[in-house]
């Protein structure tokens, strides 16, 4: 027994292919130990093979900062923006 809290996962025909490929890596290993051990590689593998996904997701975190900053009653002033060529009067 554990005193972990456990996860249901339905053995779908995906994934008793899966864990039949996977099979003869791990022989002997009971299915819940190698359904476990296999989560964790494919955690760690997406994380190395694609790091983009996460400069994905930070991308469009700033995204939708930046639009929540420019529709909040405090975010740019338009009309400031609109003459920045002008020097906004510090070159006077």
């Amino acid at each position: 027994m554990t005193r972990r809290q456990r996860i249901t996962v339905r053995n779908d025909d995906e994934l008793a292919n899966a864990l039949e490929r996977m099979r003869p890596f791990f022989p002997g290993k009971p299915t819940a130990a190698l359904v476990h051990d296999l989560a964790i590689k494919g955690a760690v593998a997406v994380e190395e093979d694609e790091p983009k996904i996460v400069d994905e997701a930070r991308r469009k975190a700033a995204i939708e900062r930046l639009i929540a900053r420019l529709d909040s009653p405090d975010g740019f002033d338009w009309d400031a923006l609109e003459h920045a060529s002008e020097g906004w009067g510090w070159n006077r």
